[in-house]
C-alpha cells in the first residue's frame, strides 16, 4: 500500500514547491538583493 501513500504525498510536496517559488518571485524580484543584503542602521547597532 505505500503507493497510495507516495501519490498523495508527492502531488502535496509539488503544490508546496509551486507554492513557494511564487512567493520566492514576488518577494525576490521586486526588491533588489541589495536592499535584502544592506540593512538599515538596526543591523549595525547588532554587528557594534
Amino acid at each position: 500500500m505505500p503507493t497510495l501513500r507516495l501519490g498523495p504525498v508527492a502531488v502535496v510536496v509539488a503544490v508546496c514547491l509551486l507554492i513557494a517559488g511564487l512567493v520566492a518571485l514576488a518577494v525576490i524580484e521586486p526588491r533588489p538583493p541589495l536592499r535584502h543584503f544592506e540593512v538599515p542602521v538596526s543591523n549595525e547597532r547588532f554587528a557594534r
